[in-house]
């Protein structure tokens, strides 16, 4: 299921429609009445309310991602037997991408789920002809405001993610065809920017910190991508940089965990 290494410099349209960026600012331009209490539940939710920290670039590039550092780590996956966790290796370097590193970098919570969770509520809400991908785990818990607060996102969401990475890697077969367009759902936000955290030379070149960043916040809060890279870059550009990168003369891995603690020590 894994790329050989004559694909690493092909390019493919990666599609996503985590559109959280877009809805933050839906949410912003709404004019707060005394008693809107639905935005108030958003911005207090206590995982939510991370999200609506990230700075946003010009609303031109608003919904704008940045999906080759992504797609870098697709092209470096590695062949896992259990697939609960994925591993990626570019440049020598070993990254992990487990729940562990989901939690550090969004912050979400990635708790057990409880026992039967997909018999939360009841079907009431009806969605049309249109969304009919809208999962029906959805459609029976979108009524219980309580049940959204405490239910595990960050894992439910690490958990479809994986699923569809290795959806991505068992369609592909490990030959790449160039110009097809792929689409990647799921919360995709966190693995856009795995790459340049974990590869440090890699993130100076394409993201910035962010002034006054609280440590609390979620660590997708604390950079962002430079203003002149806010409109995106081809894959060429990432792979340039990562030439020039010297290669470690011994294999290494990086664990997301031990670089956070190194941040927040510091």
């Amino acid at each position: 299921m894994f790329f050989f290494h004559t694909e690493y410099k092909k390019q493919i349209k990666l599609e996503t429609r985590c559109l959280i960026v877009g809805i933050i600012e839906m949410f912003k331009a709404l004019k707060l009445e005394p008693g809107n209490a639905e935005r108030r539940w958003f911005e207090e939710h206590p995982q939510l309310c991370h999200l609506f920290q990230m700075k946003q670039g010009s609303k031109k590039n608003v919904s704008n991602h940045k999906v080759q550092g992504m797609w870098v780590l697709l092209l470096h996956t590695v062949d896992v037997s259990k697939r609960r966790e994925v591993w990626f290796i570019v440049n020598d370097v070993h990254i992990h991408h487990r729940l562990r590193e989901h939690t550090l970098i969004s912050c979400l919570n990635c708790r057990n789920y409880r026992l039967s969770y997909k018999e939360i509520g009841d079907r009431k809400f009806k969605v049309g002809t249109r969304a009919k991908d809208v999962l029906y785990f959805f459609q029976r818990a979108v009524d219980d405001l309580e049940f959204h607060k405490t239910f595990p996102w960050g894992r439910y969401s690490f958990d479809y993610m994986v699923k569809e990475i290795f959806h991505t890697m068992d369609h592909f077969g490990g030959l790449v065809k160039e110009k097809t367009l792929w689409p990647l759902p799921g919360f995709c936000l966190r693995l856009e920017l795995l790459a340049f955290e974990t590869i440090p030379k890699l993130g100076m070149r394409f993201r910035e910190s962010v002034e006054r960043a609280d440590i609390d916040y979620m660590r997708m809060c604390q950079s962002t991508f430079k203003e002149i890279e806010m409109r995106g870059f081809p894959l060429s550009r990432v792979n340039r940089e990562l030439d020039r990168v010297k290669r470690l003369k011994e294999e290494y891995s990086v664990f997301f965990q031990d670089m956070y603690e190194e941040d927040v020590s510091a």
